[in-house]
């Protein structure tokens, strides 16, 4: 029997197709979590203030309140132009920039 040294192409192109499955799942919102900055100045320009980040998501989150098309969802308490304080969600999408919804 003779010994095999390295991989075949079959191999190689299984793992390819992997990590390209990964990369479609989480890729997106990964990617998106490096703007968290840009997304909470977004809010800023509209008009609140004193932002506090509850909870930031990457999955799933047309089923948080966010659109289909949206890779972040960062949920936080922020000052409102009338100095209320309201729960918001920051929706951002890599085409479409932020949505700022209040709960």
């Amino acid at each position: 029997m003779q010994n095999r040294r390295g991989v075949t192409l079959i191999e190689v192109m299984i793992v390819m197709a992997i990590l390209g499955i990964l990369f479609a799942v989480f890729g997106k919102g990964v990617l998106m979590l490096s703007q968290t900055d840009s997304v909470i100045a977004a809010a800023e320009k509209q008009g609140y203030e004193d932002i506090v980040v509850k909870d930031k998501a990457i999955m799933f989150v047309s089923l948080r309140g966010c659109g289909g098309d949206d890779g972040l969802m960062i949920k936080a308490s922020a000052m409102n132009p009338r100095n209320q304080r309201v729960d918001i969600i920051l929706c951002a999408g890599f085409y479409k920039g932020v949505t700022v919804r209040t709960e």
